[in-house]
């Protein structure tokens, strides 16, 4: 990761999967799937220390309540992560139980009403422009770059018209 290190935002991340095993306990039981799912997930982030991996790794063999980790994922794009991920891990064991799908949808609608929809609205509007802005610029330097392999810019170009 070519990220500048930021406390926060590492502690946050860590905490991302602490959320993931909190969900693997959800219907208070961890099935072999789920360890394996947990464990693998864990070896293929690349920004987690070799610490945090380590201590992960056996936490995954704890209960833990996504309501005491739930705080400390402070970055809404981690907080949106888990959520996103959660259906991996349910999913592992075969079964989505109600307990599952009630976790998800109770911290879902606490993330949701964190995040100012408003805001990422406008976001979008001013990115969506700035790359429509792109895309026409890109487009009239082809054509001026086209034009003159075209006969009739050939001839502009002889005639010194433009």
């Amino acid at each position: 990761m070519n990220e500048p290190w930021d406390a926060g935002r590492h502690a946050s991340r860590v905490a991302l999967y602490r959320g993931l095993i909190a969900l693997a306990w959800a219907d208070h039981e961890l099935h072999e799937d789920e360890r394996a799912a947990l464990h693998d997930i864990l070896d293929a982030h690349i920004g987690l220390t070799a610490e945090n991996r380590a201590v992960l790794h056996t936490e995954v063999e704890r209960s833990i309540q996504l309501e005491d980790v739930w705080p400390q994922i402070t970055e809404a794009q981690d907080r949106a992560r888990l959520i996103d991920m959660a259906n991996i891990i349910f999913q592992q064991d075969g079964e989505y139980s109600a307990e599952e799908r009630a976790v998800i949808h109770r911290f879902t609608a606490r993330h949701l009403a964190s995040v100012n929809a408003d805001s990422i609205a406008s976001e979008l509007a001013l990115l969506t422009d700035a790359q429509k802005a792109v895309r026409d610029r890109e487009r009239e330097e082809m054509k001026a770059w086209a034009s003159q392999y075209s006969i009739i810019g050939r001839l502009k170009a002889a005639f010194g018209k433009d």
